[in-house]
């Protein structure tokens, strides 16, 4: 078991900021592709594919948690007409 202020502790935050920063990244990533066309998840998914399931699936919730992105008739992620000006 680790302790707080133990070895295994800095470890642990470099792994979350490592992670952090691939949402980061991945979010910045699907923004531009979005600024050219609709996609659905798994295209996304496709598109980027040294991402894991669950760096796409929080990036795409950050960008629509912040209202940048929603949902086309057909299901496909879009940016908002604010957010592509």
């Amino acid at each position: 078991a680790s302790t707080p202020g133990s070895a295994d502790e800095p470890a642990m935050r470099t792994a979350e900021a490592g992670a952090a920063e691939t949402i980061d990244s991945s979010t910045e990533k699907i923004e531009t592709a979005l600024r050219k066309s609709h996609y659905f998840f798994a295209d996304l998914l496709d598109m980027f594919p040294r991402a894991s399931y669950r760096t796409v699936a929080s990036a795409v919730a950050r960008l629509h948690e912040s209202g940048k992105i929603g949902q086309d008739q057909d299901g496909k992620y879009a940016l908002k007409e604010k957010a592509a000006e």
